[in-house]
């Protein structure tokens, strides 16, 4: 990170401490693009680094890691884009989304209140042989009065992040993701503290439901086995919606926050 202008110096790299599983430490480190504006809308995009200790963890979670650090060197310290953009390496997903926990919590109130998005990618990648495809996940979102719901009581289970992610993916792919009400990621922690969020993720599509990868915290997770096309596909999707967020623009028939 610091190789592509990141700097703790500056405040543009961040390696803050926390604890985790049964009081264990690890470390969340975050490099901020278009920092120091408090007027703009706040964007999250994470990745956990850990793995568990029966896999190598290509998929789960070292894959998310790669495209992370590639939207890291494409937008820079300065992107233009209307928005800070917090690129998060979170740690201790694995055990409990401590890492992701900890992020949300030192969020200022300020930050909160700017926080239009979070995008989480876990199981980001797949090979030729999982016969996967992107999906997002997806736990909660604002109702048109303004409260904050869980999925399954929104209309067609969308948010304003689910929803310009997916019309982003149409938009280059000519068909939306699908969308369903899962957890199993970092994600969680965002909707528990009200914050719209999604996990852009790769299963196979099973009787209509997304199923994990067989390789799935196994030894054969290998990195020589995955699509990293595909991968790049998704990151790309990212940042179309980000930038479709940040637009003064309808997304998904309602106007989006940093436009109104």
């Amino acid at each position: 990170m610091e190789a592509l202008g990141f700097s703790q110096a500056d405040g543009t790299l961040l390696r803050s401490a926390f604890e985790g599983l049964q009081g264990m430490r690890s470390e969340n480190l975050t490099a901020v693009c278009n920092g120091g504006r408090d007027e703009l809308p706040l964007v999250s995009i994470v990745a956990h680094y850990d793995s568990v200790a029966t896999s190598p963890g290509a998929r789960d979670n070292a894959a998310a890691v790669g495209i992370l650090l590639e939207i890291a060197r494409v937008l820079g310290r300065e992107a233009a884009l209307p928005c800070e953009i917090r690129m998060v390496f979170l740690g201790s997903e694995e055990n409990g989304y401590h890492g992701a926990k900890a992020y949300v919590q030192s969020l200022t109130d300020q930050d909160r209140a700017r926080h239009i998005a979070a995008f989480n990618m876990d199981i980001s990648a797949a090979s030729p042989a999982d016969a996967a495809e992107p999906v997002i996940f997806i736990l909660g979102g604002q109702l048109p009065d303004g409260r904050y719901a869980d999925a399954e009581f929104l209309p067609a289970c969308t948010n304003s992040v689910a929803d310009a992610a997916a019309q982003a993916w149409a938009a280059a792919h000519g068909e939306a993701l699908p969308i369903f009400v899962y957890g199993e990621s970092d994600h969680v922690r965002f909707h528990e503290a009200e914050l719209e969020a999604v996990n852009l993720c790769m299963r196979r599509l099973e009787d209509g439901l997304p199923r994990l990868p067989e390789s799935y915290h196994q030894m054969h997770d290998l990195p020589e086995e995955l699509d990293y096309d595909g991968a790049a596909q998704l990151g790309a999707c990212i940042l179309d919606a980000i930038a479709l967020l940040c637009a003064p623009t309808e997304v998904g028939g309602t106007e989006s926050r940093s436009g109104t």
